[in-house]
């Protein structure tokens, strides 16, 4: 085996590859935040353009006027979220309304049902008696002549 030479020249260059490795990705972070600082810049411009537009498009009114103006619009808002909460519950009593009003017409259907059903029994023994009594009677006025 050959003997390790420390030689100062090896180190020097081992350095040197050091400083040249670390001077390159010191290049491409420079390179990365100079391309991240263009694109600040390019959407800062983009934000001052569509400011000056929206200025523009808006000189008729102030964002006073528009924060006034939003501001009415959350009472209404809130207004009709209240109007809304007091139609749902009456629509709620009336939908248990119209079930209670089911419930009773099911319940007097079904009592007419069964009067009528009586009505009608009522009325067979009535024909099965009045056809008894006129057997009854022809049978009778057959056995007397």
């Amino acid at each position: 085996m050959k003997a390790f030479k420390f030689s100062l020249q090896a180190v020097l260059d081992n350095a040197n590859n050091i400083k040249d490795e670390c001077s390159l990705r010191l290049k491409e972070a420079l390179d990365n935040l100079r391309a991240v600082e263009h694109l600040k810049d390019l959407h800062i411009k983009m934000l001052k353009d569509n400011e000056a537009k929206l200025l523009k498009d808006c000189n008729s009114i102030t964002f006073r006027e528009i924060k006034i103006y939003m501001e009415e619009l959350a009472v209404k808002i809130e207004q009709m979220n209240k109007e809304i909460e007091k139609l749902t519950t009456i629509k709620d009593q009336r939908l248990e309304e119209l079930k209670q009003a089911k419930i009773t017409c099911s319940a007097y259907e079904k009592i007419r049902e069964k009067k009528y059903s009586l009505y009608l029994d009522e009325i067979r023994k009535f024909e099965e008696k009045q056809i008894e009594e006129l057997i009854n009677y022809n049978y009778i006025a057959k056995a007397e002549q």
